[in-house]
C-alpha cells in the first residue's frame, strides 16, 4: 500500500493484485474480512471527501495485531 500520496494519485498507478497488501501473517479483523475480490471491487472507488480504500486499510496494514487477541 502507498505512503503519503493523495487519494487522485493512488488511483490506476498498479495492478489490483499488485497492489492487494500481504496479509498472511496479519491477525486482525481487516485481515481476515478482506479478500482480493472485495479489494479489486473497491480500490479504484473514493468517498466524495477523497478518502481510498488503501487509506482506509493503512492501520490494519501497519498493524498485524497478535494471535492471542
Amino acid at each position: 500500500v502507498p505512503g503519503s500520496h493523495g487519494p487522485k494519485e493512488l488511483i490506476g498507478v498498479f495492478s489490483h493484485s499488485a497492489e492487494y497488501p500481504d496479509l498472511r501473517k496479519h491477525n486482525n479483523c481487516m485481515a481476515s474480512n478482506l479478500t482480493p475480490a472485495i479489494y479489486a471491487r473497491l480500490c479504484d472507488k473514493a468517498t466524495p471527501n477523497g478518502w481510498t480504500l488503501d487509506q482506509c486499510i493503512q492501520t490494519g496494514v501497519d498493524n498485524p495485531g497478535h494471535p492471542f487477541i
